[in-house]
């Protein structure tokens, strides 16, 4: 194993999945493994927690949008369906990534049923007009530089009507440890191995991200960033004037948002 990086700052290093991969299989292999891992490592929960609590005050008459952005192989979007219908709650589901084999992997993943479409794209060359309820990212962010990050951010925060949520790894030395050594004894593949404590390695500190949210022009006053365990931040971001909109109810700023 190399030695521990210094994560005093974030690492430069691209990953693999970015940069080397050489086949569709490769690549669909290591989205498997690593949607194994994340589900392993309760990878998911953050967003749910969010809509969880946005979602039940919405009118059963209204349909949503939802996007997630770099959604991969779609496991995300497959979990909020699966909630969604428990609950009766319409929503219009869909995936953007900008790889095409995420794309490909993730419609060869989910069940026609689910009605969840997916579309290769990147976001800064769609359409400028159109407007989505709920915009979500899981695991995304840490693949972008800062400046990168800073247009993403303003990039949400103008075509989410509602809000958008950011679900992303914390850069520590624990999460970096455990899940390196969780990794060297798994039947994974090179870049699943290597990806996986790098993309530790890339993610932000909470600091950064106060930092970044400022620089990027979002209200103090309506963001949130907040710690799940283990070792993922949140970052939430609400419009409550929009939210009479939907639910015929004043709007309010729980405590998690």
């Amino acid at each position: 194993m190399r030695a521990l990086p210094d994560l005093s700052r974030r690492s430069t290093e691209a990953e693999i999945m970015d940069t080397a991969v050489t086949t569709f299989a490769e690549f669909d292999e290591c989205l498997r493994q690593i949607e194994a891992v994340n589900n392993l490592t309760l990878g998911y929960r953050p967003v749910l927690s969010w809509l969880k609590e946005r979602l039940p005050s919405v009118s059963s008459e209204v349909s949503l949008t939802i996007i997630d952005i770099g959604c991969g192989r779609g496991e995300m979007l497959r979990q909020i369906w699966s909630w969604t219908k428990k609950q009766k709650i319409n929503v219009n589901l869909t995936g953007i990534d900008i790889n095409p084999w995420s794309t490909a992997s993730a419609e060869k993943s989910t069940p026609k049923n689910m009605g969840i479409y997916y579309k290769t794209s990147d976001i800064f060359e769609m359409n400028t007009t159109e407007k989505y309820d709920f915009i979500i990212s899981t695991h995304f962010t840490h693949h972008l530089g800062n400046d990168e990050l800073i247009r993403f951010l303003q990039w949400m925060d103008s075509h989410a009507l509602q809000g958008w949520f950011i679900n992303d790894l914390h850069r520590h030395k624990a999460p970096y440890l455990f899940i390196k050594y969780i990794l060297s004894i798994l039947p994974i593949n090179k870049m699943s191995r290597n990806d996986g404590p790098l993309s530790v390695a890339r993610a932000f500190t909470a600091d950064e991200w106060q930092k970044i949210l400022q620089q990027a022009g979002i209200p103090s006053a309506q963001f949130s960033i907040r710690w799940f365990f283990p070792f993922r931040y949140g970052i939430a971001r609400w419009k409550p004037e929009q939210t009479e909109r939907l639910t015929g109810k004043e709007p309010t700023s729980p405590s998690m948002r």
